[in-house]
C-alpha cells in the first residue's frame, strides 16, 4: 500500500544515512527535467514574487516549457509568499481555479 511504503521510505529518511544524503545531493546537481515539462498537460498555476529575482529564470523556463500555465508575479513580494503574501495568494489561486472549473 502507500501508507506502507511511505513507512519505509520516511523510516530510511529520518535515518540519515551520510552516504545517501551525499548521493541524494549529488544526483540533484545534474539532473534536469526541463526537456520533459512538455508532457505535463494539466493546467500550472506559477506564482513567484516580483522582487524574487534569484528564481526569476525558473519562472521563464517554466512559463516556456508547460504547455498549459498561467504565470503571476505578485507585487511587492520576494521568495517566501505562502508566509509573507498569504491574502493575495489565497486570492490567486481561488479566482483561478473557479476560472478552471468554468
Amino acid at each position: 500500500t502507500d501508507m506502507k511504503m511511505y513507512r519505509l521510505l520516511h523510516k530510511d529518511a529520518v535515518q540519515g544515512h551520510l552516504q545517501n544524503m551525499k548521493e541524494y545531493y549529488q544526483t540533484s546537481l545534474s539532473f534536469n527535467c526541463t526537456s520533459r515539462l512538455h508532457a505535463i498537460r494539466q493546467p500550472v498555476l506559477l506564482l513567484y514574487g516580483k522582487k524574487d529575482k534569484g528564481f526569476r529564470r525558473y519562472a521563464n523556463i517554466l512559463q516556456r516549457h508547460l504547455p498549459h500555465n498561467e504565470l503571476v508575479f505578485i507585487p511587492e513580494a520576494r521568495h517566501q509568499l505562502p508566509t509573507k503574501n498569504a491574502v493575495i495568494i489565497n486570492r490567486i489561486i481561488n479566482n483561478w481555479v473557479m476560472r478552471k472549473l468554468q
